[in-house]
C-alpha cells in the first residue's frame, strides 16, 4: 500500500499533529491498511471494471490511495487543512478541501460516480448532529449523481449516536429506485436501481 518513504513522511508530520484529532490517522499504518483491505474486499474493488470513486470525509486518504493503486479513479474529500492536503499530495491522490453540508453536499466535479463512500464521518448541520431527515436528504442528493447501479456506502463512527443509520429496513421504506443492505453489521450500502 504505502511506500516506506510515504510512511516516513507521514510519521514526520505526526509530531506536529499528534495533539489534534488528525493524530489518530498518522502512524498506525497496519490498522489503516487492514481497514482499507477489508473495505476493498467488501466492495469488491480488487479488479475491473474501473470505477469513479469519491471518498467523502476521507481524512488521510488511505482508501483513496488503495483504490487508485487498483486502477480506479478515486478522489478524497474532507474539510481540508494542511495535514490532509499534504498527506494527499504525498500519496499522489486528488483531494478536495471542503466541509460537507446539505447546502454544499459535494464538489461540483463529482459527476456520475459509481461509488460514494462515507467512512467514519461525523455530520453536523447548524451545530446539531445529523438525524434521519438530514441523512435522507443527503442520500437523495447523492442518488441523483450516481450512475445507474451505483452505490453509496455509509459506515458511521461506532459508539456514537449514529447507529440508526444502519437500519436498512428504514432506508428501504423511504428510498425510491434504490435498495439498502448492511455489510457485516457495520456499513450501510444503498444501491441505485439500474
Amino acid at each position: 500500500m504505502l511506500t516506506e518513504l510515504q510512511k516516513a513522511e507521514l510519521t514526520n508530520l505526526h509530531g506536529l499533529f499528534s495533539h489534534t484529532p488528525w493524530g489518530k490517522f498518522m502512524c498506525d499504518f497496519d490498522r489503516w491498511e487492514r481497514d482499507t483491505e477489508r473495505r476493498l474486499l467488501q466492495l469488491e474493488l480488487h479488479g475491473p471494471p474501473t470505477l469513479s470513486i469519491w471518498d467523502l470525509g476521507c481524512g488521510l486518504p488511505y482508501f483513496v490511495h488503495a483504490c487508485q493503486q487498483r486502477g480506479h479513479q478515486a478522489y478524497g474529500v474532507d474539510y481540508g487543512g494542511y495535514l490532509p492536503r499534504h498527506a494527499a499530495e504525498l500519496m499522489g491522490v486528488p483531494f478536495y478541501g471542503m466541509a460537507i453540508s446539505l447546502d454544499n453536499p459535494f464538489p461540483r466535479e463529482m459527476v456520475q460516480p459509481n461509488l460514494v463512500t462515507m467512512y467514519g464521518m461525523n455530520l453536523w448541520e447548524n451545530g446539531k448532529r445529523w438525524g434521519w431527515p438530514e441523512y435522507e436528504q443527503y442520500a437523495g442528493l447523492v442518488m441523483e449523481r450516481l450512475t445507474p447501479g451505483g452505490r453509496l456506502v455509509i459506515e458511521p463512527n461506532r459508539g456514537e449516536e449514529t447507529d440508526f443509520v444502519l437500519d436498512a429496513e428504514h432506508w428501504n421504506s423511504v428510498l425510491q429506485n434504490a435498495s439498502a443492505t448492511v455489510l457485516d453489521g457495520q456499513a450501510l450500502v444503498i444501491q441505485k436501481a439500474t
